[in-house]
């Protein structure tokens, strides 16, 4: 039993050195690697940190079970995109939107999320919030699009955790030191991408091509169309269309038995906005537009739109507030995550209030 102990501490001073001595190398190597990868060392890694406490485990959230109860005036409900990786929390567009209208707004953005589990958020503030909103924002993003199921309980594991339930799972704690101990750490976020997605830089789970650009105003890694066609192609049909229609009339039917106005948010995504106008101002081929854009991205939103209004499904077109900004500069995405930047997020909460107060809607509360 004597030796034991020196054994371990060998151990454990071996396996510490050599964490210490991989995270030193990929800092002071991993920019060489390639553009991709230099964003991720110095930015990305480092920004994941400032969301992940705000998650309990993997694709679970945490939500504030007294403010839950006390309810918002708005609610934005929908998928990472809402959430906000990469970004503190008072930078989200949610976040922004109430500090700038002065009323409470619930951020109840779900990671990996889509419809199904977004209709389930709407029928939990109906049961614990003592008020409902007067308004839910109902996000819809791209790869919302082919989605047809409904949300069994138990196949997805648990949506969210109330934060007064944490200290009472030891693994949850564990988890939330130990990613306030290792926020800082390259190697940590490179390890939990790998095992999380397989692979560092793509945080799809697909392996496709991409196309690196960069300017003066910001650099973007762009996925190939064969990533984004599969996961929007499925609404260019009747059926395909049907099935993401019924999920969203289902949000705004529960949003309506609550008295809560419903609106959908039509998201757009990186390849959908910056492929078009780098080809105007000629700072891509038109072999490279090709690759990384496809007229059926917008095809595909123009149409779904369409059938809001045939519906009087009433919404908001995110696009042209993003091409705006993106014709002045401006850097909505990350360079590598598809996910808003600061000025992303704060472009959508720019877009939200111009909107309710054209139609006189928020003012009025």
């Amino acid at each position: 039993m004597k030796n034991v102990f020196p054994k371990i501490l060998l151990i454990v001073f071996g396996v510490a050195l050599g964490f210490l001595s991989a995270e030193f190398s990929l800092r002071l190597f991993g920019s060489f690697i390639s553009p991709t990868m230099k964003a991720f060392v110095k930015e990305e890694s480092a920004l994941g940190a400032r969301s992940g406490l705000r998650v309990a485990e993997g694709k679970t959230m945490i939500f504030r079970k007294k403010e839950i109860e006390e309810g918002g005036d708005i609610a934005v409900i929908g998928d990472s995109m809402v959430f906000g990786p990469l970004v503190t929390e008072s930078e989200t567009f949610p976040a922004r939107l109430q500090e700038s209208l002065g009323l409470r707004v619930l951020n109840l953005g779900v990671i990996s999320a889509s419809p199904c589990i977004y209709n389930e958020m709407i029928k939990m503030i109906s049961i614990h919030s003592r008020k409902p909103p007067k308004i839910i924002f109902y996000s819809v993003f791209a790869n919302d699009m082919n989605e047809s199921q409904s949300y069994v309980r138990g196949d997805q594991g648990r949506l969210y955790y109330w934060d007064e339930e944490i200290a009472h799972h030891p693994h949850l704690l564990f988890r939330h030191y130990r990613e306030k101990i290792l926020e800082h750490s390259v190697l940590y976020h490179c390890l939990k991408r790998f095992l999380t997605f397989g692979q560092v830089l793509n945080t799809t789970g697909n392996v496709t091509e991409s196309i690196f650009f960069k300017n003066k105003d910001y650099s973007f890694n762009f996925a190939e169309t064969p990533y984004w066609i599969p996961q929007i192609r499925v609404a260019s049909s009747k059926e395909g269309r049907e099935n993401i229609l019924k999920l969203i009339r289902e949000g705004q039917r529960t949003s309506k038995s609550m008295g809560s106005r419903f609106v959908v948010i039509l998201m757009p995504f990186k390849e959908q906005i910056y492929p078009p106008i780098l080809k105007e101002s000629r700072q891509i081929t038109d072999k490279e537009y090709h690759k990384i854009y496809s007229p059926l991205y917008d095809t595909i939103y123009d149409g779904i739109l369409q059938k809001f209004r045939e519906e009087a499904i009433e919404s908001i077109d995110l696009r042209p507030a993003f091409r705006k900004a993106a014709r002045e500069g401006e850097r909505l995405f990350w360079t590598n995550d598809g996910h808003l930047t600061p000025a992303g997020h704060r472009v959508v909460a720019e877009a939200l209030k111009k909107f309710e107060k054209n139609q006189s809607g928020l003012g009025a509360m």
